[in-house]
């Protein structure tokens, strides 16, 4: 059935390209009336329109996949089923959007665990007015030279839920995502990691917007598809196989996927879990040192 809808999807944009190009004959015409081989500016025009449709239908395909499934939503409970861990510093405006994609969450059985680095903005103010709602915990870090995956560690160990997510204080969630992922957990008792797809607008990866696919630890091993903001695991890992490795500076979330998924695969959830919009405004783990904590990463995980 995928490969029929595939197809379908394939003669849609086909259609929808030569319409385009007929509507607009000043930029399209040569290219599609004249479909020689070629090696002159049309020709490579025609080559990378056609990269551009191709790439098109893949996107549309997998959003359609993603958004047209049944999630597997849980029926409210008491107690504390997920919690959420976010590390922020001086980044009040952003952490005000991430904050609010939690509490806007369908399934209610969360609470939010946020520490924060340092920070000289607003963010103390911001994280006090959130914690007006029972389910926020504030912590803050007063220690220099403590890595992004020391501070979720110490958010790990005050957790109450019987499950564990990670939100980046750029991201968002989408509405949907932690009943899906607390459903499949709860309902797949041999599963304990689950991740879902994260919608992005990040330059250095311009090939697909939606990062989500199968699981193969393989390909895991290769490339990192599993972010952060994506995942959500049992607590019993953190206990069993230990947290963020908190000598790696960058690729900790890549490490974490590796170790948890070592015993278990793990679950594909089709559902939107977070959205990244790039900024100009470094990230926690920035790209100083990138170089070495990658030789790290591979003396721990080598590629073959």
């Amino acid at each position: 059935m995928e490969r029929a809808m595939k197809n379908a999807y394939r003669r849609r944009i086909s259609r929808a390209v030569r319409k385009a190009a007929s509507a607009t004959k000043s930029v399209f015409d040569a290219p599609f009336r004249r479909p020689g081989k070629g090696t002159g500016p049309q020709a490579e025009f025609r080559h990378e329109l056609e990269r551009m449709r191709g790439d098109l239908e893949q996107r549309i395909f997998r959003l359609e996949m993603l958004t047209t499934r049944p999630a597997i939503e849980p029926p409210r409970r008491d107690g504390v089923r997920v919690s959420v861990v976010i590390p922020t510093r001086n980044r009040a405006a952003l952490l005000e959007r991430a904050i609010a994609s939690v509490t806007g969450q369908v399934l209610a059985d969360w609470e939010l665990l946020i520490i924060d680095d340092r920070s000289r903005d607003a963010t103390p103010e911001i994280i006090a007015r959130a914690a007006a709602d029972p389910r926020v915990r504030g912590f803050r870090n007063d220690l220099e030279s403590r890595q992004v995956g020391s501070l979720r560690n110490q958010m790990v160990r005050e957790a109450r839920g019987e499950f564990v997510s990670y939100l980046d204080d750029d991201n968002i969630y989408y509405p949907h995502f932690l009943a899906a992922a607390v459903g499949t957990l709860e309902t797949n008792p041999a599963v304990d990691l689950v991740y879902g797809a994260l919608v992005h607008d990040d330059p250095p990866r311009p090939a697909s917007p939606i990062m989500w696919e199968p699981f193969d630890r393989q390909t895991l091993l290769r490339r990192n598809y599993i972010d952060t903001s994506t995942m959500v695991h049992r607590r019993r890992l953190h206990e069993r196989l230990g947290g963020w490795n908190e000598e790696l500076s960058s690729f900790e979330d890549w490490d974490l996927a590796l170790r948890y998924t070592s015993h278990a695969p793990a679950f594909p959830v089709a559902v939107l879990a977070a959205r990244y919009s790039a900024l100009d405004i470094p990230r926690m783990s920035t790209s100083d040192g990138r170089r070495e904590a990658y030789a790290l990463f591979r003396s721990l995980w080598p590629a073959d």
